[in-house]
């Protein structure tokens, strides 16, 4: 991955390892009927994790299009859009660290 440093490039990578969650319609829909205090600490808390992997997936997978389209500047925009929207996701506090120091 070219533009990026090192560390940000390996943490990319580092993440782009684990699976993805999948989600249903139905565990959406349930989630969202009668949300508590709780349950939205739960789904912030999902977010706060699972975003950053779905991320990396997408920075990995632009980075492997064939060299005529991953070069393409449509393409670097979206990607380096990724990029920092996962770097800024990993250094956000989790859910419960704002909530106590609000």
């Amino acid at each position: 991955m070219s533009g990026i440093s090192r560390e940000l490039a390996s943490k990319i990578a580092h993440f782009a390892r684990f699976p993805q969650t999948g989600v249903s319609l139905r565990q959406m829909v349930e989630f969202g009927q009668n949300p508590s205090q709780g349950t939205l600490l739960r789904g912030a808390q999902f977010l706060h994790d699972e975003l950053p992997i779905r991320l990396a997936h997408r920075v990995v997978e632009l980075d492997s299009l064939p060299e005529s389209l991953n070069q393409m500047p449509s393409v670097l925009r979206v990607k380096r859009m990724y990029i920092d929207s996962f770097n800024e996701l990993i250094h956000f506090p989790k859910a419960s660290e704002r909530i106590r120091e609000a």
